[in-house]
């Protein structure tokens, strides 16, 4: 008769429970190759043995099989494009504003700096025509 108790045969089946979990969760982590072959003829009168293995295993597509975390994003500045040209003169026969623009070309993303300087700029134009001589 055997001396192993109710409670010895429960820790050994939830041990043999965990390690088939363990066994089926890394087969399904690292892909194997596996080969076989079989002994056509056997040796006889003296005849020499086959070599090698009758059986191979390799591990294959480890890399693909096994989930990774992707980097995070390299931050990204914002861009601010070019000025435009200055408008027209608002006024064309006294001292007037003109107006020229620009853009944001690359909002900032990812923990990037935030855009510095205006978007508009304002002047003065026709400023030398209001002079009495």
């Amino acid at each position: 008769m055997s001396n192993l108790t109710d409670s010895t045969l429960i820790k050994i089946f939830r041990d043999n429970q965990i390690r088939c979990m363990i066994m089926s969760m890394l087969k399904k982590l690292i892909k194997v190759q596996q080969r076989a072959r079989l002994i056509a003829t056997y040796p006889a009168k003296n005849g020499k043995a086959c070599n090698g293995a009758l059986k191979e295993i390799r591990s294959c597509n480890e890399d693909a099989c096994i989930p990774t975390t992707p980097a995070p994003p390299s931050p990204v500045d914002c861009q601010l494009g070019e000025w435009s040209n200055w408008g027209s003169c608002s006024i064309s026969c006294a001292e007037g504003l003109q107006t020229r623009s620009r853009s944001v070309y690359q909002q900032p993303s990812s923990g990037g700096k935030a855009c510095q300087g205006d978007l508009k700029e304002v002047q003065g134009c026709n400023i030398f025509l209001n002079i009495q001589i």
